[in-house]
């Protein structure tokens, strides 16, 4: 089956002024995000956040591989902006 459809709803949905959907494999791997290279690197939320020095955002991507539901709040680091 296509993900297609999903990825385009993701992409083309804007979250406030600045915000984005990403969508994640069980495996934390990328689906969909606006970063193109991080869906074909096959790079896990994990990792990303490690390589960002972000424990915040490496603590909620090792919540959802341990299969918790989660609905989390955020504050990015490279913009400041709380998220959830």
């Amino acid at each position: 089956f296509s993900l297609k459809p999903i990825s385009q709803t993701a992409e083309y949905s804007d979250i406030g002024e600045t915000g984005y959907s990403i969508i994640m494999a069980q495996d934390g791997t990328f689906i969909f995000h606006p970063t193109q290279s991080l869906i074909e690197s096959n790079t896990t939320l994990l990792q990303y956040a490690q390589s960002k020095g972000d424990e915040e955002l490496a603590a909620i991507a090792e919540k959802t591989l341990a299969g918790n539901p989660l609905m989390a709040s955020y504050q990015s680091s490279s913009t400041n902006e709380h998220m959830w």
